[in-house]
């Protein structure tokens, strides 16, 4: 059996209002002596990393943003992860990952917290843009009052935005049509639901693996067990078509296990944006960000921590909401989804399988659901 290698070259810039530091990684296991193996390695490997008058420019703005941000009581985080990793055996040609993200983070004094992560590219003047334009959206939801009389029962409808939404997407659906889950009998979704309506109807999931690279991730052209990687539909129209049979190791220490890549569910052509949702929302709440959540696959239950929610009366943005704890099932997700949004948006997570985390791509546009989705909420 040939024997595996590893190679991973990561560089981070830590950016906080108190201290900044630039970390330089290499790791590699069981890496043979071979000049055309180390020359494809550095010349894979520099070419995503950033410059080094680019480090400064990010780090100048950095400093300035979070001094301006200072003033209103925000405080600013700044992560950029710029990492390759080529596995593989090695007389065989070597898998490879890239990822270079930027995750920005921003928390009020209150505990509030907005995150929002920018792929990275040598175009950092545009990525400057980018995050000033995504901090003033936030800065602005910052300026309203908590809605101190919010109660579930004034509430007819539950609308998450499309970050909300695609976090929902990974974790209710794509864990539950993980094919180890599915197999073993661990899923509320049994192998025998091929071909069955499972989901809502318009509901349509890809798993698009080669389609990643605008997220600032680069996969190879097969997964950690050397199966051929292509984008394919999993759920159609609330059919399931595929399972998710691709498979991945954090490591190649790890046993590769089944999981997605850049899952997302597709827009819906007929359907309206977040802000038309709003304007034809007389009670509501929106939720734009779940920072985490859990799911039993087995039994489709599951628990999300939401974050930046905010009430919406008679069409319009009222007041911000405390953090929400959705508590529900996947049926319920099922029976109680009313609209689909036109708004895809695709973005990039970690996701955690095993005490494995690899990086992902997902994506959703904006849900609307009735009151019903709420099985317990605090």
């Amino acid at each position: 059996m040939a024997e595996m290698i590893e190679y991973s070259h990561a560089k981070t810039l830590y950016f906080t209002s108190t201290r900044h530091y630039i970390l330089d990684n290499i790791n590699s296991s069981n890496l043979v002596s071979n000049y055309q193996l180390e020359a494809r390695i550095l010349t894979t490997v520099f070419e995503q990393f950033p410059e080094r008058e680019h480090l400064v420019y990010l780090l100048e703005n950095f400093h300035s943003i979070s001094q301006e941000l200072s003033f209103s009581g925000i405080q600013f985080l700044a992560y950029l992860n710029c990492k390759t990793i080529l596995r593989g055996a090695s007389e065989c040609n070597l898998r490879q990952l890239q990822e270079s993200i930027l995750r920005v983070t921003l928390t009020q004094e209150d505990g509030a917290i907005w995150y929002v992560d920018i792929p990275y590219s040598q175009d950092v003047e545009n990525i400057i843009s980018e995050m000033k334009k995504w901090i003033s959206i936030q800065m602005q939801q910052a300026k309203l009052e908590y809605d101190s009389e919010f109660s579930w029962e004034k509430i007819d409808s539950v609308i998450l935005a499309p970050r909300a939404a695609a976090y929902l997407v990974h974790e209710i659906f794509g864990h539950t049509l993980e094919y180890d889950y599915v197999k073993s009998g661990r899923s509320v979704v049994r192998a025998g639901d091929k071909g069955s309506r499972i989901f809502p109807p318009g509901i349509t999931i890809k798993d698009a693996p080669l389609s990643a690279t605008n997220l600032g991730l680069k996969f190879s052209t097969s997964d950690d067990v050397g199966r051929p990687l292509q984008d394919i539909t999993i759920v159609r129209d609330g059919i399931i078509e595929n399972f998710i049979m691709n498979q991945r190791a954090s490591s190649y220490n790890n046993e590769p296990l089944f999981r997605m890549y850049n899952l997302f569910a597709d827009a819906n052509s007929n359907g309206e944006n977040l802000e038309t949702i709003i304007k034809n929302t007389e009670s509501g709440v929106v939720i734009n960000q779940i920072p985490n959540g859990f799911i039993n696959p087995e039994i489709g239950t599951f628990s999300l921590q939401c974050s930046d929610c905010m009430s919406v009366c008679s069409g319009k943005i009222n007041k911000r909401v405390p953090s929400i704890t959705l508590k529900s099932t996947l049926h319920s997700v099922a029976d109680s989804l009313i609209h689909i949004g036109s708004d895809l948006e695709n973005s990039v997570s970690y996701c955690s399988k095993n005490g494995q985390v690899v990086p992902v791509g997902v994506g959703s546009p904006s849900f609307v659901f009735n009151i019903d989705i709420i099985g317990s909420r605090d």
